[in-house]
């Protein structure tokens, strides 16, 4: 089980991850943190409820009972963790099958055998030489029963803490990284220098501590390029370290507005929808639509007169080309509350929640313009 114990290692190297020879772009853990975390919090709260159950108090590490129960409850754990990448390379079928074997009745049944053994033979004799018990309980070391013991309970509780901890750092960091993912999937940013200072204002850079170093890695078959690799003490350090390391190479988690799954963007940072099925059926057949298919339809009902959503925004449109007649607002003002007017638009248009409840402020002049505004403040721009 010492695996389980070890730092997340990972090589950063141009825009990829490797972790044990496997490569993934980077910022592609925050994505997958982001469409499991709330999901994996909630089945996992019940397991590690009855795991401290058992482990507290403190004698109930000696309750030969307890030990099988608390093998279970990790064994759930360990195959609900498995699923969020990287933890599959530390919650292997192997690691499950150690932690099986430890906990399992017929080791827990030696490992009590042994120590009914050791106690009934100090009490008969006192300070006798108690190696003969040995041959008969294999289990036993040259050091006796109560180093055996307290091993066995320090390897139990690292353990269960390990989980404790694991889960402790999941649902934080998703909390986070789905504030940042969604204020740039909305609040129609795209400009680096903000994404950074949104990210920077999150305190997200504070959880991040741990060594690195400079490592030859392989490119190809004959050569070797310079990679930066982290010993992460956590997985909240671990996966703030693939955020910002993506932010660094323009790879951005961004929710999808047909299906609301989050994806990374790699290049073209305005795509708004996945490559995902968007779970949505067609009519008269047993299929479904893809994000794409869905939105293209969607779309084409866009040009219908009657959709309320084409006509405030239309409307909006109209009263900025008026604005920049009059000189309310500079052309430069005008360029980004045009955008932002379309992607709110377009958000409107697959999102009905949305089109009839905040899109009604948003598409507003007061609501959009001051918007605009904070996004050229906080680029350094001029304002109106």
């Amino acid at each position: 089980m010492s695996g389980l114990f070890q730092n997340i290692i990972a090589d950063f190297v141009d825009n990829k991850v490797i972790i044990d020879c496997n490569e993934y772009p980077v910022g592609s853990f925050v994505v997958d943190l982001l469409n499991q975390g709330e999901a994996i919090r909630e089945s996992c709260e019940d397991d590690l409820i009855a795991m401290n159950t058992l482990l507290f108090p403190a004698v109930g590490i000696t309750n030969e009972d307890a030990l099988p129960l608390i093998g279970i409850a990790l064994g759930f754990l360990m195959q609900k963790f498995r699923p969020l990448e990287p933890l599959s390379h530390f919650f292997t079928p192997e690691q499950e099958k150690a932690v099986h074997d430890f906990f399992c009745d017929e080791a827990t049944h030696q490992l009590f055998a042994a120590h009914n053994a050791v106690r009934k033979a100090s009490g008969q004799n006192p300070g006798a030489d108690l190696s003969y018990l040995h041959k008969e309980h294999p289990i036993l070391d040259n050091a006796g029963f109560a180093f055996l013991f307290s091993e066995t309970e320090g390897r139990v509780r690292n353990l269960c803490d390990f989980m404790v901890r694991l889960l402790s750092d999941v649902h934080p960091a998703y909390k986070e990284l789905k504030n940042a993912a969604e204020f740039y999937s909305y609040r129609g940013v795209h400009n680096e220098t903000v994404l950074l200072q949104h990210a920077r204002a999150l305190a997200l850079q504070d959880a991040v501590n741990c060594a690195w170093e400079y490592v030859d890695v392989p490119k190809g078959e004959k050569e070797t390029t310079v990679a930066k690799r982290y010993y992460f003490k956590s997985y909240r350090e671990f996966i703030i370290t693939d955020f910002f390391e993506g932010l660094h190479h323009n790879h951005y988690p961004r929710q999808c507005i047909v299906c609301k799954g989050f994806f990374l963007v790699t290049n073209g940072r305005r795509k708004e929808i996945c490559d995902g099925d968007s779970g949505i059926p067609i009519p008269h057949t047993n299929k479904t639509y893809t994000c794409r298919q869905f939105a293209k339809r969607t779309k084409q009902k866009e040009t219908t007169d009657e959709n309320p959503v084409k006509a405030l925004y239309d409307r909006r449109m109209d009263s900025i080309r008026h604005d920049v007649q009059r000189a309310v607002i500079t052309e430069a003002f005008a360029t980004v509350a045009k955008q932002l007017a379309k992607e709110r638009k377009q958000r409107a248009l697959m999102d009905h929640e949305y089109a009839n409840g905040a899109y009604l402020t948003d598409i507003e002049k007061p609501k959009l313009y001051a918007d605009v505004g904070i996004h050229l403040a906080a680029c350094g721009g001029a304002g109106k």
